[in-house]
């Protein structure tokens, strides 16, 4: 499941990276591509057609925050070609997690105008973020709170 904050702007997170580096997880580059046949990512060299699976959202409160939950699937499915009428973007994707015990990671996606740097958000534009598990919001929610706590 996704966990979006329903009324937070892309353009506060940029103050937050400091805080949240020390909680870094991972980075994923990847390509995605938009054509008119679907939504296509390349990762690892293989091309993946997305399939999504959409299931209703729904809206929660945790300590005065307003949250989205989004438990559409996005299934990948290998595909050998990609439609020649296409768009090309290259992401990338920060994940945070503070609990290394609990099923809980903040996603920030988003792209480079230029990565000439060494520090790893120089030029990044965030396009995207949300918090992804697998577990439910019960068995979350105290972890889930210490991120927005960090958010605000």
């Amino acid at each position: 499941m996704k966990i979006y904050i329903e009324t937070y702007k892309l353009t506060n997170i940029i103050n937050k990276y400091n805080i949240l580096d020390k909680y870094f997880y991972s980075e994923k580059q990847q390509i995605e591509i938009y054509s008119e046949e679907g939504v296509f990512v390349v990762d690892n060299s293989k091309v993946f057609k997305l399939k999504i699976i959409d299931k209703p959202s729904y809206k929660i409160e945790v300590k005065g925050n307003h949250l989205l939950i989004d438990e559409s699937i996005i299934e990948k499915e290998i595909n050998y070609q990609v439609p020649p009428e296409h768009i090309t973007i290259h992401s990338t994707t920060f994940t945070y997690k503070i609990n290394p015990k609990i099923n809980l990671f903040f996603v920030i996606e988003g792209t480079y105008n230029k990565k000439q740097s060494n520090d790893k958000y120089s030029d990044f534009e965030p396009t995207n973020l949300y918090f992804t598990s697998s577990s439910t919001i019960n068995e979350i929610k105290d972890t889930l709170c210490v991120f927005l706590s960090l958010l605000n």
